[in-house]
């Protein structure tokens, strides 16, 4: 599980100020990862996400600011890397934001994988300066 820290463009009521009372679960026998939006008195999925790359997801990390996605495939010895929203125009100047797939409408976009020596099991994208 991961709490993302960011504006999820599907749940209004995330925050990249504050832990939201969103979270992400890695689902390793459905190879999916499922964002749960929760209450005080009940809870809902309203996101679900599946790529043919991901063959042993067990560990997922989402970014801060924009909404990068980074799992940790463990049998496929790999690290993949999703963004899962339009990039935020304040990151670029001059300010325009990015879509996502050839045309920008896309619901996700591989941003690409990385071969690792052994089975990844625990990641983290932290920005330590």
């Amino acid at each position: 599980m991961a709490w993302p820290r960011n504006d999820d463009p599907l749940e209004k009521s995330s925050s990249p100020y504050s832990f939201n009372e969103d979270f992400a679960i890695v689902s390793r026998a459905e190879r999916e990862i499922a964002w749960v939006a929760t209450t005080k008195t009940s809870s809902a999925v309203f996101r679900r996400f599946r790529d043919t790359r991901m063959g042993d997801p067990v560990d997922i990390d989402v970014g801060e600011r924009a909404y990068v996605m980074t799992v940790a495939d463990w049998k496929g010895k790999k690290v993949i890397n999703y963004r899962l929203a339009p990039t935020p125009a304040d990151h670029i100047s001059p300010a325009q934001a990015f879509g996502m797939g050839a045309d920008g409408k896309a619901d996700a976009e591989c941003g690409g994988e990385l071969t690792v020596m052994g089975a990844a099991f625990k990641i983290s994208s932290t920005n330590v300066n």
